[in-house]
């Protein structure tokens, strides 16, 4: 093998190379899914940080509403995680061989006992928050809430998604 055919073949190796690892960077670059870049305060989806930011509260009423929304997150974390486990016993009692369909609508029940009780206080953080609220304000969280409630009925609704996406088999 002479030397001239030699670099023709590193030259173009090394230009595949290079054209991989830039389409694999620009690859990277154009599907990064932004959800997974964000943050604790807008982690709950467009609900709590934006219902925050739209609310129009005063330092002093965001301050409240942080404590609010800390002890609300605290007050369902629990049931979360058994919520979390009971879809997964589901799914894993449904993906066997034999499933049995008494457990699973045992499981069932008791995922949305939880589910309810979720809501329930999701419900009464809302109340505190409306307490919080002065006039005006209450008017523009009832606007709001109508906003999110239209969003999570919209089955081609692209906002919001994410939340409630175990729901209608998003």
């Amino acid at each position: 093998m002479n030397t001239t055919s030699f670099f023709k073949i590193a030259f173009f190796v090394s230009l595949f190379l290079l054209l991989v690892t830039l389409s694999a960077f620009i690859t990277f670059l154009l599907k990064q899914d932004p959800a997974t870049d964000i943050n604790d305060e807008t982690a709950y989806g467009r609900g709590f940080a934006h219902f925050r930011n739209s609310a129009g509260f005063d330092n002093r009423q965001q301050e409240e509403y942080k404590l609010f929304l800390n002890d609300y997150r605290a007050s369902i974390q629990s049931e979360q995680s058994k919520l979390r486990e009971k879809q997964s016993t589901m799914f894993e009692i449904m993906a066997g061989e034999n499933p049995d369909t008494v457990v699973l609508n045992q499981i069932s029940i008791e995922a949305s006992q939880l589910q309810h009780q979720i809501r329930l206080q999701t419900f009464r953080h809302l109340m505190k928050v409306r307490e919080l609220a002065n006039d005006q304000q209450r008017k523009g969280l009832q606007v709001l809430y109508r906003e999110m409630l239209q969003e999570s009925r919209h089955p081609n609704s692209q906002a919001g998604k994410g939340r409630n996406r175990m729901r209608h088999g998003r």
